[in-house]
């Protein structure tokens, strides 16, 4: 793949798919950012930043895109603002801004009609999105606002954990939406959570609690790792301190596969990725290195016994 040159240098933090505009509906647009506080959207069939999203005032530490709303985007910085992004063919304009306190990760439903935060003390939080979209962008020029719209006045509606106090106690280091009705969440001290979301997205009853690889080895101040998941949300991917990674039944917590740390490369892992299947996962760990780990059938290993033969390799994995 050809590399994608970003308008300015800058230690990239987060990342976002985003459904594309009806424009180019063939095409696939990922957001990214980092320390300069713009959102670039970079077209995969282009291989190009094609929109540029400014107005943050301090690093973007994370995105969250709607795969069910057309070129919508949410980004937050450093500082606690949230910003939602209308993404057109070649244009961003930001919709609405929030302000959401001390929130280090976010997370957005799938069709955009709520954004869920997590924050220092581990509490979650529910912000209504209803009409703050407005309509998908069309052509034009990149947005050259230098800073976002005054903040649009929410009253954050709190999740309550029901169950789940221990497992977030922590400060929040990752969120994801797994379906429109549950989310996965990851602390500091690498103890993480998936939640169930009642009929008005704020109770949530525990369905499993899990830990990050690698988790005893934090000591409270690291777990820094990006989750990952399938399309249906079936399983979850999650890397350790020291590189490692696994994919987790979403339903039970316990680990499907076990990845030992890329060869040559003593470094935490910072996000990972995973394939539908559950076989293949990307680490992304180190000085910008991205390693691919394929978890294969152990050798003549036949399936049977009423499992079908994903079932199978998944419990019966190595390493390749």
């Amino acid at each position: 793949a050809d590399p994608v040159s970003l308008p300015f240098p800058q230690d990239l933090a987060a990342l976002a798919w985003i459904a594309p505009p009806t424009s180019h509906p063939d095409d696939a647009r990922v957001a990214v950012a980092g320390d300069a506080g713009a959102v670039s959207v970079i077209s995969v069939a282009d291989c190009a930043v094609v929109a540029l999203a400014r107005g943050h005032a301090s690093p973007v530490v994370d995105l969250a895109g709607a795969p069910r709303l057309l070129g919508a985007v949410a980004s937050l910085d450093r500082g606690g603002s949230v910003a939602l992004w209308r993404v057109g063919a070649a244009r961003a304009a930001c919709a609405a801004a929030l302000a959401v306190g001390d929130a280090t990760v976010l997370a957005l439903a799938p069709d955009g009609s709520f954004l869920l935060t997590g924050h220092k003390s581990g509490a979650v939080q529910r912000w209504s999105l209803d009409g703050l979209w407005g309509e998908e962008e069309g052509e034009g020029d990149a947005s050259t606002a230098e800073s976002l719209p005054a903040p649009t006045p929410a009253t954050p509606t709190p999740v309550t954990p029901a169950g789940a106090r221990r497992a977030l106690d922590a400060p929040m280091t990752a969120m994801r939406m797994l379906t429109p009705t549950s989310v996965a969440v990851l602390g500091a001290d690498g103890r993480g959570a998936v939640l169930d979301l009642d009929t008005t997205n704020t109770t949530t009853s525990l369905r499993c609690s899990f830990r990050a690889p690698g988790a005893r080895l934090l000591g409270g101040s690291g777990g820094g790792c990006r989750l990952a998941s399938t399309r249906d949300g079936a399983l979850l991917a999650v890397g350790g301190p020291a590189g490692e990674a696994a994919v987790l039944d979403a339903a039970t917590g316990k680990a499907i596969i076990s990845l030992p740390p890329p060869p040559r490369v003593k470094a935490a892992a910072r996000a990972v990725g995973v394939s539908d299947d559950g076989r293949h996962v990307l680490v992304a760990a180190g000085g910008g290195f991205i390693f691919r780990q394929e978890a294969r059938p152990v050798e003549g290993e036949e399936s049977g016994g009423g499992k079908d033969n994903d079932d199978k390799d998944r419990e019966g994995g190595k390493v390749a």
